[in-house]
């Protein structure tokens, strides 16, 4: 059985709706969730559990009525009727159980996001992560409707106003749109790191350290207790990246690919991303929405990693100017030229542009024709034409060219914009100096 959450990225598009509609918030906990589900097993079977030793004494001083199913070595065998929390189906049925009431309810499942349920009308957005729901109204009235009927249903808490916590991220509502951060995480992050000075740095990068000479001090590997930890770091450093930091996305992904076998250069670039979030720990993600048009930035770095030449593809993902996805990732095949380089981005990036139009078209909102900025010429005409019998890409697979498909439907628009204005430019290759503080004021990282 499995068991969905709620994408990242469906929580920030309903937040920038509510930045840009004015919409309430209220964030709702379900108490001992799993145990409003009936316990159900493959096949019809039952589920029994062992309870031993002293705790099979207690349960019999509660209730006198189980001794009789206590055994002789003192084992007290139970059945399971409701979800217990540990059982692997546990989960599953839970959501099952959610998903069956919001029905119930009044509300549809959206066709592309199992986790997120729009009211008939449209006035009431729920999504949900296990047992933690945000819930997205026009009025605070129709919030606090759908708390009324919920509460009749299950054990409940919850919390309305303009500073809420959900996911893991605090989000404070403010006169020019919605606020997110994850202060408590990196203050952890920042201090929980041996072995560094603790001198806050401006940028993520320094000239000195990207032009170092020092590649055989650099390449040593690190001892089994420094990479653990750096493993344990990259890790929190990715969660914060992929929700309210996405200015760190490229130096965190260099990270991650060094995490087998970590070396002092590799510790030397997360001790400079340390310095970076130590300067900038009270730094928040505005989604500052004026719009509900979709637009995307998609650029790449041609031949960047020096390891096996393959290219970084980044993509910066907007809703009314408010950043809700943003990628920094190496591309899974060697390409010959920029161009190419440029063409793959685009045709794998160009997906999730569409499912982003797609999701709120599903919820009921115009959006119009979503439109992907690039800044290669060669790259856009022959995604907008299509192939020749130029001998420089008669190689290029036809799966690059499905973006030519769906430029000529008219699903998306292809846009030129110059270098120095691609929001994804920092998503492909270091930036340092005015071009990084740039690239940050662009996210709206304030």
């Amino acid at each position: 059985m499995s068991t969905q959450t709620v994408n990242t990225e469906s929580v920030f598009i309903l937040l920038a709706v509510a930045a840009f509609e004015k919409r309430s918030i209220m964030v709702i906990d379900v108490r001992g969730a799993y145990l409003n589900a009936k316990m159900r097993s493959p096949g019809g079977r039952n589920t029994f559990v062992v309870i031993d030793g002293e705790l099979a004494k207690m349960f019999v001083s509660v209730d006198p009525e189980l001794a009789k199913f206590v055994d002789r070595n003192g084992k007290l065998r139970m059945r399971l009727d409701k979800a217990m929390y540990g059982c692997i189906q546990s989960s599953h049925l839970w959501q099952e159980k959610l998903t069956e009431t919001l029905v119930s309810m009044g509300f549809r499942i959206s066709s592309y996001d199992k986790c997120v349920a729009v009211s008939l009308d449209g006035d009431v957005i729920v999504c949900f992560h296990v047992d933690d729901l945000m819930v997205v109204g026009r009025t605070n009235e129709l919030c606090e409707s759908f708390r009324e009927e919920f509460a009749k249903k299950f054990e409940i808490t919850h919390k309305t106003g303009n500073e809420l916590d959900y996911l893991g991220m605090h989000i404070k509502v403010k006169e020019e749109g919605i606020a997110l951060s994850q202060f408590a995480l990196i203050e952890k992050l920042v201090n929980g790191v041996k072995g560094y000075q603790n001198s806050p740095a401006a940028t993520l990068e320094s000239e000195e350290y990207l032009s170092s000479e020092r590649v055989a001090e650099l390449a040593v590997l690190l001892p089994h207790d420094q990479a653990a930890e750096y493993r344990s770091a990259a890790a929190v450093a990715l969660y914060l990246s992929k929700r309210t930091r996405p200015d760190l996305l490229l130096a965190v992904n260099r990270l991650c690919r060094h995490a087998q076998a970590p070396t002092v250069g590799d510790q030397m670039a997360l001790f400079r991303l340390l310095r970076y979030l130590s300067k900038t720990r009270r730094a928040e993600l505005l989604l500052p929405a004026t719009s509900l048009k979709v637009e995307a930035h998609i650029d790449a770095s041609f031949a960047s990693d020096r390891t096996d030449r393959k290219s970084t593809t980044g993509c910066v993902l907007l809703v009314g100017g408010a950043v809700v996805w943003a990628k920094s990732g190496k591309q899974s095949i060697v390409t010959k030229s920029s161009f190419e380089a440029e063409l793959v981005a685009l045709s794998d990036m160009a997906s999730m542009v569409l499912w982003v139009s797609m999701f709120m078209m599903d919820l009921g909102f115009k959006c119009g024709v979503p439109i992907i900025y690039q800044d290669n010429m060669s790259t856009m005409k022959v995604a907008e034409k299509g192939l020749t019998n130029n001998p420089n890409t008669k190689h290029i697979d036809i799966r690059q060219l499905w973006i030519t498909e769906v430029l000529k439907n008219g699903s998306l628009k292809l846009e030129y914009k110059r270098t120095d204005e691609m929001l994804a430019d920092g998503m492909t290759k270091p930036l340092v100096g005015e071009k990084f503080y740039k690239f940050v004021k662009d996210l709206n990282i304030v």
